[in-house]
């Protein structure tokens, strides 16, 4: 019986072993992948790109740009092969462009530098949103800011 045990775990202490070992390797492979990506999310808009983005949302028109002050759920209406969701979430601080305008309401593109994972709008998401939200976003994204970093 003894013998038996020792057999079982010559064979199985190794096969342990290297899982244990992926296991942790895959789990600080996952992190570092986190955490440059965490880096890439944090966005920094220079006083210049805002004053721009303000000034072209005053004036709605295909081209102009809005940041976004908060992250939500949107329904996606350009579905397809890279763009498999029906809803997904945007990020407080990206940017969205005009692509048309359908009277009181606008079709928007989501900017997004970063690979996606899980639930986040990939770059090139298309969606709507009202002239009147349009026209706010970027300065409620700057009180946003604002409040957060007193």
């Amino acid at each position: 019986m003894k013998d038996m045990m020792k057999d079982i775990w010559m064979v199985l202490g190794p096969l342990i072993i290297f899982f244990v070992f992926t296991f942790m390797y895959e789990t600080c492979k996952e992190r570092e992948r986190n955490e440059r990506e965490s880096e890439l999310f944090e966005v920094y808009h220079s006083d210049e790109q805002v004053a721009l983005i303000i000034e072209s949302a005053k004036e709605i028109k295909v081209g102009s740009k809005a940041i976004l002050p908060d992250y939500g759920w949107v329904d996606v209406i350009n579905q397809g092969e890279n763009i498999p969701y029906d809803s997904c979430v945007v990020c407080q601080g990206r940017i969205i462009s005009v692509l048309e305008i359908q009277g009181k309401d606008l079709v928007v593109a989501y900017e997004m530098p970063v690979q996606t994972h899980g639930t986040m709008c990939p770059d090139g998401t298309q969606f709507i949103v009202s002239k009147a939200d349009f026209a706010t976003m970027t300065e409620k994204y700057l009180q946003n800011i604002e409040q957060a970093n007193p």
